[in-house]
């Protein structure tokens, strides 16, 4: 060959030819802020209610026709009826103008866990003065185990 003469090959620096990790972490980096800034982050709309636990299925359960979601936000009351965010001011005029359609009409409330006493003792009163006939409260079956995650 024409380099012989020179000796260019000993200057000449030798190709690693194995793994090199940083490029590797480059590379897995850049895939990790892709799937983290690509991803759609999609909150959904609506409370996450938590029923309080029974210890059996209930035998009482009763027929209803119209439900009171109540839950807490941010340390605040957040109450549901008739598809309306509500106060308990504005619930007092929704029960006075639409009261209870028979006579024997009994609300469903689903409470969050944390609601207070007070709060429940409140909407009873309501209830009573629209002509509800009784109050149900719904509430899910305990389970054995409760999961360490929700």
């Amino acid at each position: 060959m024409i380099v012989q003469p020179f000796n260019f090959t000993a200057r000449l620096k030798q190709i690693s030819v194995g793994f090199e990790f940083v490029p590797f972490v480059d590379f897995s980096l850049i895939l990790v802020f892709f799937a983290l800034l690509g991803s759609p982050y999609v909150v959904a709309p609506g409370l996450t209610v938590n029923l309080p636990a029974m210890q059996a299925p209930s035998a009482d359960a009763v027929p209803t026709s119209r439900v009171l979601t109540v839950g807490e936000v941010e340390g605040r009351e957040l109450i549901i009826f008739d598809n309306r965010v509500q106060s308990l001011e504005t619930l007092a005029k929704t029960f006075a103008d639409h009261p209870a359609a028979a006579p024997g009409e009994v609300l469903l409330l689903r409470l969050q866990r944390d609601v207070s006493v007070q709060l429940l003792v409140q909407i009873n009163e309501l209830a009573a003065r629209a002509g509800f006939a009784a109050v149900q409260i719904a509430a899910e079956p305990e389970q054995a185990a409760t999961p360490a995650f929700r």
